[in-house]
């Protein structure tokens, strides 16, 4: 369900979805992380965004592929490919969608020469 709100781009009643769901005990994966990463995204909140990183590793919440591909496609959203080429440094094991990812995000910010 937050899923959906996600691709509806209704950012706030996902994260009531998702709080409500942290406050029940139930704990979020991976493919529900990226949904709300989707929903940030969509909404270019980029403090709010960025706050929900720190969440995520404040939580320990930073594992597997789909989340790391997330907020690489978040920050390439936001502008700041900057940001998604640390992300992209501190990963080992990057794939081709992470690389893709990234020269997209440096298309969008023009910065092609990199």
């Amino acid at each position: 369900m937050i899923g959906f709100y996600a691709k509806m781009e209704s950012l706030d009643v996902c994260l009531h979805m998702f709080l409500e769901m942290l406050a029940s005990g139930i704990y979020p994966d991976g493919i529900l992380i990226s949904c709300v990463l989707l929903a940030f995204s969509s909404s270019m909140r980029i403090s709010q965004g960025k706050a929900f990183h720190g969440f995520i590793l404040r939580r320990n919440y930073d594992t597997g592929q789909v989340v790391y591909h997330g907020l690489l496609s978040m920050y390439c959203k936001f502008g700041l490919s900057h940001l998604a080429e640390k992300l992209l440094e501190r990963v080992h094991g990057t794939d081709t969608e992470s690389w893709n990812l990234i020269v997209a995000g440096f298309c969008k910010s023009r910065l092609e020469s990199k």
